[in-house]
């Protein structure tokens, strides 16, 4: 029987099983709380998608995202910084669309609330996650109050509280029942990418529990 090729990402149980960007076409937004903040938020779909991913510190924004190869391929990342644990980190994550219904204050001055955005949980949130899953049978449409207690958690949050559950489509229109393409969006880096990255001018990789030193940005990929 051949070998099942190896691939950057893990889907469903077998990617649960497993717990141990820059290319985004529309301008994903990435869904983080700083510690003491909760939101409501409800799932689209039911996850599932799995990787690795380096979070970089380029021009002092922790805003920047790039999946690691590692384990199927050399990463260029790995390879040009110091296997150092102050300076370099990789974070495994289970991939959801929600939409964020906090208003939220652009740059510019715009404010704007629903936004589809990119969830990734780490650590216990994955968990947690199946667990909610496994107790409601789906979560796509159901609504959830999330917060962070402390930045030593998930930058998704710790604590779901269940709210009850909606019709995406009749509540958000139907461009928001649709799940964000996480093999486009997450895909590893080309090096083109990296380059526009500058990968060779000493950039710091650190973990997704630094997001909350930059100030919200709609666009984070």
């Amino acid at each position: 029987m051949k070998e099942k090729e190896k691939s950057w990402f893990l889907t469903g149980e077998e990617g649960l099983k497993a717990k141990q960007s820059i290319r985004n076409e529309n301008y994903v937004s990435r869904f983080f709380l700083r510690p003491k903040e909760e939101a409501k938020i409800v799932f689209v779909d039911d996850g599932g998608f799995f990787c690795w991913v380096h979070q970089l510190q380029i021009n002092g924004s922790w805003n920047n995202w790039a999946t690691c190869t590692r384990d199927f391929a050399p990463c260029k990342i790995c390879e040009k910084i110091p296997t150092d644990p102050q300076r370099y980190s990789r974070r495994y994550g289970e991939y959801f669309t929600i939409i964020d219904t906090r208003e939220i204050t652009l740059r510019n001055g715009d404010k704007i609330n629903n936004r589809k955005c990119l969830l990734r949980a780490t650590g216990p949130a994955i968990d947690r996650l199946a667990d909610l899953k496994s107790k409601h049978g789906s979560l796509s449409g159901l609504v959830f109050t999330v917060k962070r207690y402390t930045s030593t958690e998930s930058a998704c949050g710790s604590s779901f509280d269940y709210e009850g559950k909606t019709d995406i489509g009749k509540k958000f229109g139907e461009e928001f029942t649709k799940p964000i393409d996480y093999a486009t969006v997450l895909a590893p880096p080309t090096q083109e990418e990296l380059n526009r990255l500058g990968l060779n001018s000493g950039i710091i990789v650190g973990s997704s529990e630094d997001i909350g030193k930059d100030k919200e940005d709609i666009d984070l990929f």
